[in-house]
């Protein structure tokens, strides 16, 4: 991330929060008030002030430099303030309480009664298995209840909201990424109750299947491997590279990957099958029932 992009969103972030939690060197702790662009910055960059101590007496700068070479780590903000000193800083926002009965546990209540006279019926099997899930899925909170009734749906939403966090550090999309996100959120929204994804039902938690920066991974795994001093080391290395791949698959991604290999053996134009000494019908058979060898 860029110093400025650093920058904008550091003051996003502290101009959404009510208070920062500063926790200086010696472990001392203060909640402050969110001070940006004071009417009298004592510093030139003065970026962020917070005021603190007895009557105000204290003060602690962050500046441009004290940002630009400051880190998150979590939701903490790591960095140095005007004097040098490091600090740890967390913005905080605030939520006002109330006695009132959450939604959640108004519906929570209204299915209990509901699975409550179904199971007195012999004839509602099917229904009563549905409204105990249902009823499990409320008491979980909403996204499990949106999980249970709209897999699709959620799962897009999922998916989209993870894509947005990493756009912020990679100051970008990545468009092998956001199409297929943003299909995935035209068929759900198309869905009906339940409805999976057509991806498939092992995707589920594989945030749709989709891979950010595929092309950069290649460029540096290629790059990686023609740095061996010699063909046995090259070798080595790709194999090690190779297995420890195959053993982050999942069974969908295995088979897809199998099918994937099984049709460029396949494809006269491709070169792959001249690569080994071992014979095509020999290599077809093994991917079709693989065996240990």
């Amino acid at each position: 991330m860029t110093h400025s992009n650093k920058r904008n969103s550091f003051i996003r972030i502290a101009a959404a929060a009510c208070h920062v939690r500063l926790t200086l060197k010696s472990g001392h702790t203060e909640c402050c008030s969110v001070q940006l662009d004071a009417a009298e910055p004592l510093v030139d960059d003065l970026v962020l002030q917070l005021i603190w101590g007895n009557q105000g007496r204290c003060h602690t700068i962050i500046t441009e430099k004290g940002i630009a070479e400051g880190n998150w780590v979590g939701d903490l903000f790591h960095c140095n303030n005007s004097w040098g000193e490091s600090v740890t800083l967390q913005f905080i926002q605030m939520k006002v309480l109330t006695p009132e009965d959450a939604p959640s546990a108004v519906i929570e209540s209204a299915l209990q009664q509901v699975f409550a006279l179904a199971a007195g019926n012999p004839d509602l099997i099917e229904e009563k298995a549905v409204v105990a899930s249902l009823s499990a899925a409320v008491a979980q909170g909403p996204k499990a209840l949106m999980h249970f009734l709209f897999p699709a749906q959620h799962n897009a939403l999922r998916t989209l909201h993870k894509l947005n966090q990493q756009s912020d550090e990679d100051e970008g999309y990545d468009w092998e990424t956001l199409t297929p996100a943003l299909n995935a959120v035209s068929e759900g929204l198309n869905a009906g109750y339940g409805a999976q994804l057509s991806i498939g039902d092992d995707a589920a938690d594989e945030d749709l299947g989709l891979i950010p920066w595929t092309g950069e991974i290649l460029d540096f795994l290629k790059d990686y491997v023609n740095r061996t001093d010699n063909l046995e080391n090259e070798a080595e290395l790709v194999f090690r590279l190779l297995m420890i791949s195959i053993k982050l698959h999942t069974r969908s991604q295995l088979d897809a990957y199998l099918d994937t290999l099984r049709a460029r053996l396949l494809d006269d134009n491709d070169d792959l099958k001249t690569l080994s000494s071992m014979p095509l019908e020999d290599i077809l058979e093994q991917i079709t029932k693989p065996v240990a060898a």
